[in-house]
């Protein structure tokens, strides 16, 4: 069974990947940051990434935006960034491929066979995906990172561990560098056990509650 998972899931990470691939490669702007349907921040990764390169301070160092891509362009660079852009672009659509993968895995485990192999079929094969897997910006990353924390928070809610919670924390924190928006994310899913924690000792409350009227009661 596992075998026939993981299987499954490297061909789809592979179909994905050669369909993005594909689209890269047919489009004249393969060699640009940015795609001609989205261009969004691409363009100041760069620069920010050059800045980087040069030891240079990037719109007065202020915390204006998100570091991650740019960071991370920096960091594969070997110098001082430049084009041509088609390397980071099939890295980028490597990610993106990844993420459809791990929505397999997300909808097999929790939703069957049916809902995963439709959820990854439109992912793999989806415009939108095309366009944001051919242009360096942040969704792609994120996307990726936000499957895998929906996916581990939930085999963390039934295999509570330390190691897992700490890697969970981790891919918060990424997430936070690449969206700055995934704050409000976070908010919302601490507060789930912060409720649970409410709940159940609200429900011992009635529960000792209610002990004690019967026993009263009963003298």
């Amino acid at each position: 069974m596992r075998k026939q998972l993981l299987v499954a899931t490297l061909s789809i990470f592979v179909i994905a990947l050669c369909a993005r691939a594909a689209f890269l490669f047919s489009s004249p702007d393969r060699d640009w940051p940015h795609s001609m349907l989205y261009e969004g921040d691409a363009p100041i990764w760069v620069h920010w990434a050059q800045a980087l390169d040069r030891g240079e301070p990037f719109e007065l160092d202020l915390p204006l935006r998100t570091p991650a891509v740019a960071y991370a362009m920096h960091w594969l660079s070997p110098g001082v960034l430049r084009g041509p852009f088609l390397s980071y672009k099939l890295l980028w659509c490597a990610i993106s491929a990844a993420g459809c993968a791990l929505l397999f895995l997300f909808a097999r485990r929790h939703h069957g066979a049916i809902a995963a192999w439709t959820a990854a079929g439109l992912a793999c094969f989806s415009f939108g995906g095309y366009v944001t897997a051919t242009s360096l910006n942040n969704e792609a990353p994120y996307t990726l990172v936000l499957l895998a924390i929906l996916l581990l928070s939930i085999r963390l809610l039934t295999r509570p561990s330390t190691g897992l919670a700490v890697g969970i924390g981790c891919l918060h924190g990424v997430a936070l560098l690449l969206r700055a928006e995934h704050l409000l994310l976070l908010l919302f899913l601490l507060a789930f056990p912060v409720a649970s924690l409410v709940s159940q000792k609200h429900s011992q409350i009635v529960q000792r509650r209610t002990r004690l009227a019967k026993l009263y009661g009963f003298l």
